[in-house]
């Protein structure tokens, strides 16, 4: 989320050259089926070594698939967010004697918090649910995504293994959810009123 909330920034208030590109250029990776994404990333991973491991297979190579889908999205989303903040409120931090990292910390990002936690929930949910990249990707790592499919076998569907298991799934999203659930109504409705 740092990651995508500085390039969003970057894309919302700055102008260089070839930044509209790119910015079109990252929407359409959110448009290809997965499994289209994935088999160049099992190609890739099976010949790049990490710290002498290869990546297929590694915790570091299911970290690097999930950022690749998800930054784009976050960026989009959080650039949403920038964009309806005023300019002149960041105006205003300058004139105070701010430069342009306090801009940020003391102007911007305070006032798009609620942005960011609304985006770094949709990516932890995002990445939570992934199934595919874990199943091809991870052999020994599994996720427990992964590790529900281990609940039908041989003699049949474990039905109350698979419900302990779902209920352990939905656990961390539900107490996210409780936690913040505050800041997810102001940030889905920030910018709705001027």
């Amino acid at each position: 989320i740092p990651l995508s909330t500085m390039a969003a920034y970057a894309f919302s208030r700055f102008r260089f050259f070839g930044s509209r590109a790119l910015l079109v250029w990252i929407l359409p990776t959110q448009f290809l089926p997965a499994i289209i994404v994935a088999i160049p990333f099992y190609t890739l991973f099976q010949g790049i070594k990490l710290f002498g491991e290869p990546l297929l297979g590694s915790r570091a190579g299911l970290v690097i698939v999930n950022m690749a889908v998800v930054l784009p999205y976050a960026i989009w989303m959080i650039k949403g967010f920038i964009d309806s903040l005023p300019m002149e409120v960041e105006e205003a931090g300058y004139v105070d004697g701010c430069n342009d990292w306090q801009v940020l910390a003391y102007v911007a990002f305070p006032l798009i918090r609620p942005g960011i936690i609304v985006a770094a929930v949709f990516a932890f949910i995002m990445s939570w649910n992934e199934f595919l990249f874990a199943y091809i990707l991870g052999r020994d790592t599994r996720t427990m995504q992964v590790a529900l499919t281990t609940t039908s076998g041989v003699n049949g569907i474990m039905w109350e293994q698979m419900a302990a298991a779902g209920m352990v799934v939905m656990l961390p999203i539900i107490l996210m959810s409780l936690t913040i659930r505050k800041n997810f109504v102001n940030g889905l409705t920030m910018g709705a009123v001027k």
